[in-house]
């Protein structure tokens, strides 16, 4: 079966990065940009970064009576510079990810779209983080008002309730002496 792969990719001649694991499901391709990293041989050596590709010579070599073509990469050739350059305004298909719809941009157009969803969800979630601090420390100062033990209050109904207790402990100290002398006297 085909790969769909070209000479240098099919080789690893051009590979730029370094190739992701394989999740559970065997995947290679999905999240792929989380760990997306440059070979270390290419940061290493920028040289080995090949600037053209292989192309089928344009002259053959007449070898026992008939013409063989070879593959050569030509001096100044600069087409993999300038594939470079268009994948800027490139259109490409961008699965659903992380809030953003399925779409087809420019690489460009599809950060610039990111960076701005990005930030509105930022935006918002501090929205979102300041209220919801406002609505608890509002009900937090209720919640205290109410549970709390205001000292001062406290003693006032301390005191309120002892001054009742000494006026009731009094009238029953009354009722029972003329209770006394009412039983003495008969």
């Amino acid at each position: 079966a085909g790969s769909n792969w070209g000479f240098s990719h099919y080789f690893g001649l051009n590979d730029f990065f370094e190739p992701n694991e394989t999740s559970i499901t065997g995947d290679t391709v999905k999240g792929s940009a989380y760990s997306l990293k440059v070979q270390q041989r290419l940061i290493d050596d920028a040289n080995l970064i090949s600037t053209g590709n292989l192309s089928k010579m344009e002259k053959g070599v007449l070898t026992q009576n008939h013409e063989v073509y070879t593959y050569v990469r030509y001096s100044g050739d600069n087409s993999v510079a300038q594939k470079l350059s268009k994948l800027n305004t490139t259109i490409v298909s961008f699965d659903a990810a992380g809030g953003l719809p399925i779409t087809q941009l420019s690489l460009q157009s599809y950060a610039s779209q990111m960076i701005g969803y990005v930030s509105q969800r930022s935006s918002e979630a501090s929205d979102n983080a300041t209220n919801a601090k406002v609505l608890y420390d509002g009900f937090k100062s209720k919640s205290d008002a109410i549970s709390g033990v205001n000292l001062d209050e406290e003693l006032a109904n301390t005191v309120t309730l002892q001054n009742a207790y000494s006026a009731s402990a009094r009238v029953i100290t009354i009722v029972n002496k003329m209770y006394d002398d009412l039983m003495s006297s008969m």
